[in-house]
């Protein structure tokens, strides 16, 4: 699993997350610019919780979307888009456009402003207000030697832009992904010189942000939002392979059901239902899987990661199915292990971590939303959890985050009945 990665809800009835460059288009990141059909823009905001303000903010729909076509979903390399809005935008005090950088400017040393409404620490409380703080941009090189003295080694290319303190304490954090990294020209006016993207952690040291402020965690919830372009593929095995013994099956989706209680920022509830738009027959290598009891915590057990994620940590994607063994710990155990890695992570009950406390063997990168499988005693198989988040991939004390099914089973039960 990646660095902490954000995900897109289903429920977002309006962004704050985009630049303006003129009257009618704004620059975002990709990530944010899928559901375009329910996304509304909001511009000159400042205050969430004040219902009248001297300087009211503006919304707009999307006409048009234009995603970089090298946009890449696992190294976050070509992560911004364009949208063109469906009405033309008014300048007030409040409302004005962004300058764009020279091509050939590095602006190394320069003091920047990162704006947004993310939250004010990790897994802390998201403002109402909006907030800014300045952070100077590091030299790639720099960058990485920032990483690597966190013990970090983490793919920099030269698309990207680093900012931050050596000595942590500013930053940018969750729900800031997607807003502006500013500098002021010598001529006064302000101009982008980056869009937040990822990094890890709030404020650490040697733990820059990358512009191109988290996609701190990966994606399975979103991957069943554009319904119409989905297709759901099963009995697969070797992508390279173009006529298999058992060959793959693949249905379109007729219904999703995304939990209403999942939250973008903490990814509690990270989970959803697909109707598909045609049954499945059971074959030898297509078959259900089991729910587990509601009340089994499953702590010892050894489960079964199955994908197609990277071998390791920024690798090579395999075209072969893989799986590893990791134990399932309990929770306490898991913050513990988080914490001699020197990360204090939110461990809610409805989440169940797995993994080895000296590393080796993990899910990673494109792993997420697959399955956590536990062989139970009558021979078959329950899904014990749905691959969620993690941070690096098979590093030691820092297990894998799953949604733990046992605490979903009747809302499942529920929905598919």
């Amino acid at each position: 699993m990646d660095i902490k990665s954000k995900r897109l809800v289903d429920s977002i009835d309006f962004l704050l997350l985009a630049v303006q460059l003129r009257l009618k288009l704004l620059i975002m990141k990709y990530q944010v610019v899928l559901l375009t059909s329910q996304i509304r823009i909001r511009v000159g905001e400042y205050d969430f919780s004040s219902v009248q303000e001297d300087l009211p903010y503006v919304e707009r729909g999307i006409a048009k979307k234009i995603v970089h076509p090298k946009y890449n979903f696992f190294t976050y390399e070509y992560d911004l888009a364009l949208v063109k809005l469906d009405k033309s935008l008014e300048f007030a005090p409040h409302i004005s456009p962004i300058c764009l950088p020279a091509s050939d400017d590095l602006l190394i040393g320069e003091n920047a402003t990162v704006t947004g409404w993310g939250r004010l620490s990790e897994g802390g409380t998201l403002p109402s207000v909006l907030q800014e703080v300045q952070v100077p941009i590091v030299s790639n090189d720099r960058c990485k030697s920032m990483f690597l003295r966190a013990g970090r080694h983490e793919f920099i290319p030269d698309i990207f832009l680093c900012a931050g303190h050596e000595t942590g304490g500013q930053d940018s954090c969750q729900g800031d992904s997607g807003g502006p990294l500013q500098v002021k020209g010598k001529d006064g006016r302000y101009f982008l010189a980056g869009i937040i993207s990822w990094g890890i952690g709030c404020a650490e040291a040697n733990l820059p942000g990358g512009q191109q402020l988290s996609p701190r965690r990966e994606y399975p919830v979103e991957k069943g939002l554009l319904t119409s372009q989905i297709r759901i593929r099963v009995g697969e095995y070797d992508f390279s392979s173009v006529q298999e013994d058992l060959p793959y099956v693949e249905r379109g989706i007729a219904k999703k059901i995304v939990h209403p209680k999942y939250n973008f920022f903490t990814y509690e509830y990270d989970l959803a239902l697909v109707k598909l738009d045609k049954s499945l027959e059971f074959a030898p290598h297509i078959s259900p899987i089991c729910l587990p009891a509601s009340d089994d915590l499953l702590i010892g057990e050894n489960a079964t990661v199955t994908g197609w994620g990277r071998l390791s940590e920024g690798g090579t994607l395999p075209s072969v199915l893989q799986e590893v063994q990791v134990p399932i710990v309990s929770n306490d155990r898991c913050k513990s292990m988080f914490l001699r890695a020197g990360r204090h992570e939110f461990i809610p009950d409805i989440f169940l971590c797995a993994g080895h406390e000296t590393g080796g063997q993990d899910s990673c990168q494109g792993d997420s939303g697959g399955p956590l499988q536990v062989k139970g005693k009558d021979g078959r198989y329950f899904l014990a959890g749905i691959i969620s988040w993690g941070i690096g991939c098979a590093e030691a004390n820092l297990p894998g985050v799953c949604t733990r099914i046992s605490k979903f089973v009747p809302w499942i039960l529920k929905n598919v009945t």
